[in-house]
């Protein structure tokens, strides 16, 4: 009896059990890496992020990573500046459109520290566990003076280089408040309110005095 020819080329059914696995997109794979970069680093510190390592972890090969990050260091410093633009994000999600400027100094302030509690080890370890890291750190570092030192010069009508001098001396005050929540001495609100008090009062204190001073001559 002939057998229908067709019937020899239909594909078998497909096992029921099967899930095929889908493919990363480029965006995907890239976040990927920097999660498994981000892993390697609480675990074991930055010294041990490789572009082997990380694709090891990744389950791929090594040299898929070169696809997406030139070396080792383009790919800390795209995960450094990942974690400061998920800061970056809640602060704009949290300030309204417009608002004052002590408002925005309050945000800030309590969303780094809830930020530090949340990915401390991460970040730590990225700015100051093994050297410092002096490039990403300085780089992070100059963008958040930049930022405040102009902000600051123009609410309080300080000189923009007295201005870039009370930024850098605010943001070193910032590890107090952040050893102080982190030895539990006050909770996060406390610790955050305390601090923009004290900034605010300082801000306004220096503006008077060289305010004076000119008026002196």
């Amino acid at each position: 009896m002939a057998t229908d020819a067709k019937t020899n080329l239909t594909s078998p059914d497909p096992d029921p059990g099967h899930v095929p696995r889908s493919r990363l997109s480029g965006a995907e794979r890239r976040e990927r890496f920097l999660d498994m970069a981000a892993e390697i680093i609480v675990e074991s510190g930055v010294s041990a992020v490789t572009m082997e390592s990380v694709a090891a972890r990744s389950n791929v090969d090594k040299r898929l990573g070169y696809r997406y990050f030139t070396n080792r260091d383009d790919l800390i410093g795209a995960l450094v500046e990942r974690e400061f633009a998920v800061m970056r994000q809640r602060v704009h999600d949290e300030l309204p459109v417009i608002t004052s400027f002590e408002e925005r100094l309050r945000v800030n302030t309590r969303l780094w520290l809830a930020t530090i509690a949340e990915r401390g080890p991460l970040l730590r370890r990225l700015l100051y566990g093994e050297g410092p890291l002096e490039h990403y750190a300085s780089k992070v570092l100059n963008i958040a003076v930049a930022d405040w030192s102009a902000m600051i010069a123009s609410e309080t009508g300080l000189d923009a280089v007295v201005a870039e001098i009370v930024t850098r001396m605010l943001l070193a005050a910032m590890s107090g408040a952040v050893d102080v929540m982190q030895m539990g001495l006050r909770p996060l609100d406390e610790v955050a309110d305390l601090y923009s008090t004290i900034a605010l009062a300082g801000m306004q204190a220096v503006a008077q005095r060289d305010s004076e001073a000119r008026r002196r001559g």
